[in-house]
């Protein structure tokens, strides 16, 4: 049972929807966690380690990163106080190829040193690649400013391991071990200069005994890819595939974010939200952050959550199906089969072809096959099993009020 907390006036909510969790309030994932901690622990022993989040979208992997950087980073009861690594937590979703990445690793690591002592001779190291670093406003993070242009910043991703060499070197004096999250790596991962990149990488890091744990975030798919590019991608990463969370943890997770605001739930508001939530985290943010807003007495209920549902449909169908769907699949006849895949307030877990097929006008169900395959490429739903669909997220149906579905679905 969460522990109670006095409710206090609505300031602001526990819920980040569109951003990774805060670790303060992350929940779950518990074999997860556990792989890493072991990855975490064998690299703190001097033995590199190399994993790869890998999973749908909206299921917590930056948010999985996140928390591993906060478990080598701040005081925690899973990781001894004794093991801090340095850490440089990449963003590369701007990325356009392997010299961006290696560019932004360099500013990042860099930025992570704090010791005005151990930032000179980083300074005295890679002048040939940085401009110029500074601390726009105090307790602020550095400003790693590259030289524009440089004939160096070009051939960086041949050097990238001895830059991390001799960073380590400077790094060693207060850390035990480094941690590189390149995280949202899809733009860049399917392309073999990317893959032969990361090999050689990771290759020459080892052979210098550097005490690193490399992790990849990013679509599953992709490392795929990036195996197919060069096989031996293959046999450097562990894979961590996240999957929905079980209605247990989801449950969980909300009674532990709104205790965090002194607020209760009630079993039945829990177990409504879980399930809406289809185990997916950026669902259960959205949901919950809608729910906290309905709410006005400190207990959610499950009219709370209800009309929470309610509201979080109209914020997750704009930012979700709209997108995908009602802005590109134009078809009337389309939009008449996605109608048919519901049954009043409640619509099917799954969605079996030969029982949609007996429900629609023969002309509609000629294109059943279309359909699907449309439905999958957008991500909207995904195939189960030979013949049984689900939707993706399962609050997508509740927005179809607010699309004008109904209005635009007639022959």
């Amino acid at each position: 049972m969460a522990q109670e907390i006095e409710f206090r006036p609505k300031e602001n909510s526990p819920f980040t929807p569109g951003q990774p969790a805060p670790p303060e309030i992350f929940t779950g994932r518990v074999e997860e966690i556990r792989r890493l901690k072991q990855s975490i622990m064998q690299t703190s022993s001097g033995k590199p380690q190399a994993v790869f989040i890998c999973g749908e979208r909206g299921l917590g992997k930056s948010s999985l990163a996140r928390f591993c950087e906060f478990l080598v980073v701040q005081d925690n009861p899973l990781v001894p106080t004794d093991i801090k690594f340095a850490v440089a937590y990449n963003t590369c979703g701007a990325c356009d190829n392997v010299t961006d990445v290696c560019k932004v690793l360099l500013q990042n690591l860099t930025a992570g040193i704090t010791e005005d002592c151990l930032l000179q001779k980083a300074k005295a190291l890679l002048g040939r690649y940085i401009e110029d670093i500074s601390v726009p406003l105090p307790g602020f993070r550095l400003s790693v400013k590259l030289k524009r242009g440089a004939e160096e910043l070009k051939e960086l991703r041949l050097n990238m391991a001895q830059v991390v060499r001799n960073l380590w070197k400077i790094m060693s004096e207060k850390k035990r071990a480094v941690m590189v999250i390149l995280d949202e790596v899809n733009g860049v991962a399917a392309t073999e200069s990317f893959a032969n990149f990361i090999k050689t990488f990771w290759k020459d890091l080892c052979a210098a005994k550097i005490p690193i744990l490399l992790m990849l975030v990013g679509l599953e798919q992709r490392l795929l890819e990036m195996i197919q590019a060069n096989e031996s991608v293959g046999r450097i990463f562990e894979r961590i595939v996240l999957r929905p969370m079980p209605l247990t943890e989801v449950c969980q997770f909300y009674e532990n974010a709104f205790a965090s605001v002194g607020a209760t739930a009630s079993k039945d508001a829990l177990s409504e939200l879980a399930r809406l939530s289809g185990g997916y985290p950026v669902m259960m943010h959205e949901l919950g952050d809608a729910t906290y807003w309905c709410d006005s007495d400190g207990h959610i209920d499950q009219q709370d959550a209800r009309e929470g549902s309610f509201d979080a449909a109209q914020r997750v169908g704009e930012k979700y199906f709209s997108r995908q769907v009602y802005e590109e699949v134009q078809s009337k006849r389309y939009r008449r089969i996605l109608l048919h895949t519901v049954s009043g307030e409640k619509y099917p877990a799954e969605i079996r072809r030969s029982e949609l097929q007996e429900a629609l006008p023969k002309e509609d169900a000629a294109n059943l096959d279309n359909f699907f395959g449309r439905m999958t490429h957008l991500g909207v739903m995904r195939r189960k099993e030979r013949g049984v669909y689900e939707y993706t997220y399962p609050m997508f149906p509740y927005y179809w009020p607010f699309a004008g579905f109904e209005d635009t679905a007639g022959r």
